[in-house]
């Protein structure tokens, strides 16, 4: 095994005052500092004091030319609960979530020497449209935590494990109604390149206010918006309309999948809320869905 030493690379604060702030890591900051490659095993997004994003903040990470995620994903459909600290007298699903997110991919992120992992972040335009309370004012702190190189001899691999995170979000839910169904389209939860992606895992984020008394009682939201699940050749994950309580872990929201996704196909998510039991003024609820995965690469591709 190549031997290997911690390296920590920390953004200056971040801060993003209102819908559709944008900011980008300043790649001289954030670029690789080794002789050699390095290996980032976690991308930290951590708050200055108690900061609610997560659901509002989107992230997009690529390095070269290699997209690791689909556009702009939520910074919480890039965390399993269980990774992140809840802070006191707070739901992990509650709409005023001050915790650190930590994205931990299936495969450490490989950054050749003088490169970078390009982070472009942007608030969600719509930020205010679920839930209100004044602009969205979150500040905190990214960092990548990996392992470098020592040995300068080393040769680089042939091949390189690209990771890819890959998102739907449906239409808001609306309290006492049943929705519509809701259906992913072929530009979502999709691998839109010329080989196979390894699906590692799905994961579920619902935003919703915990002043409902309703779900603080024995109702839970995860029960009442269910999901059935397809590819784009017609083989049945879910067969059924299933809440997503049963699909996704009840703590780190995560569906464990090692399945493999064909070039250029898709999943076919189908969601829908029946909260006509449920209604507190007329508030709403959004679910968010992401994939997680990776594919495999040559290295000269990976370079360019």
């Amino acid at each position: 095994m190549d031997p290997l030493s911690s390296v920590l690379l920390t953004s200056p604060l971040v801060q993003l005052f209102g819908a559709g702030a944008q900011k980008t890591l300043d790649p001289n900051i954030m670029q690789n500092p080794a002789r050699k490659a390095m290996y980032i095993d976690e991308v930290r997004f951590i708050p200055r004091d108690n900061i609610e994003y997560g659901a509002f903040v989107y992230v997009r990470l690529r390095i070269n030319r290699q997209n690791i995620t689909a556009d702009f994903v939520p910074v919480w459909l890039s965390s399993a609960a269980a990774n992140i600290s809840i802070a006191s007298n707070y739901s992990q699903e509650y709409n005023r979530n001050k915790n650190t997110y930590i994205y931990r991919p299936p495969k450490p992120i490989y950054v050749p020497q003088y490169t970078n992992l390009q982070c472009d972040l942007i608030v969600d335009p719509t930020a205010n449209s679920v839930i209100s309370g004044g602009p969205l004012n979150a500040q905190f702190y990214v960092v990548y935590a990996g392992r470098q190189i020592d040995d300068v001899t080393m040769p680089p691999p042939a091949t390189v494990d690209v990771p890819w995170i890959a998102k739907y979000i449906p239409p808001t839910w609306t309290e006492g109604a049943l929705s519509a169904p809701a259906q992913s389209t072929a530009n979502d939860l999709v691998n839109p390149f010329n080989r196979p992606l390894h699906v590692s895992s799905m994961m579920s984020r619902t935003l919703y206010d915990t002043g409902d008394a309703v779900f603080t009682g024995p109702i839970l939201i995860q029960d009442l918006i269910t999901m059935k699940m397809s590819n784009s050749k017609s083989a049945i994950i879910t067969r059924d309309p299933t809440p997503i309580g049963h699909i996704f872990d009840m703590f780190s929201r995560e569906a464990i999948m090692n399945t493999s996704l064909d070039p250029n196909t898709y999943f076919i998510a189908t969601l829908q809320a029946d909260l006509r039991d449920v209604d507190n003024g007329g508030l709403s609820a959004l679910t968010s869905i992401a994939m997680h995965g990776y594919r495999t690469v040559t290295l000269a591709e990976y370079m360019h």
